[in-house]
């Protein structure tokens, strides 16, 4: 008799833990979903065409930034599952297209996938072999980047206008700045 009463309860605690297990999954995907929304904040203000010009103070060239989003919010009225989340935690990245011109019509460009932004310091590091420059651009500018980034995970600041930024030459040993302001979303 003690036997089967054990088992029994044995059996019902499994079931209690399962309960338990479920209510704590649904929790965690509660918390990552909250936060994979602040994120998407951030991507979607800085999504978008922007131009401007590089210089490293002798000569200007025209610069162009395309910023797409890798995974666009498809938006569901559920919770997503774990599964869904880490996946999109995973691959939540930007596509980059960078074009440079200069007055004589000669153009070059490149495109990097997956660039994956410093949301916390609202700075995006584009490098790639296939670029002959590697790019760091800052929300907004150099110096107040991290609170302008904080203000857009906040939900402050729903659209970021303009990206200041540093260009690094694979062929020149100096560093050339670059401003941009967007042009479309």
């Amino acid at each position: 008799m003690n036997k089967k009463i054990i088992l029994l309860t044995l059996l019902g605690l499994g079931a209690c833990g399962d309960r338990v297990g479920k209510l704590n999954s649904i929790e965690r995907a509660e918390e990552m979903q909250k936060d994979l929304e602040t994120r998407r904040l951030f991507f979607s203000a800085l999504e978008g065409t922007y131009e401007g010009i590089f210089s490293n103070g002798d000569t200007e060239s025209n610069l162009r930034i395309v910023l797409t989003q890798t995974l666009p919010d498809y938006g569901v009225d559920r919770i997503k599952t774990l599964q869904e989340l880490e996946y999109e935690f995973q691959n939540m990245a930007f596509h980059v297209q960078i074009t440079s011109w200069s007055s004589s019509r000669s153009a070059f460009g490149c495109t990097v996938e997956n660039v994956k932004p410093d949301i916390k310091n609202g700075v995006i590091r584009v490098v790639s072999n296939d670029c002959p420059n590697s790019y760091h651009l800052f929300v907004k500018d150099r110096l107040q980047a991290a609170e302008a980034s904080s203000r857009i995970l906040s939900g402050d600041s729903r659209d970021i206008q303009e990206l200041d930024g540093v260009v690094y030459s694979k062929n020149l040993s100096t560093k050339m700045s670059a401003f941009v302001q967007k042009v479309s979303e």
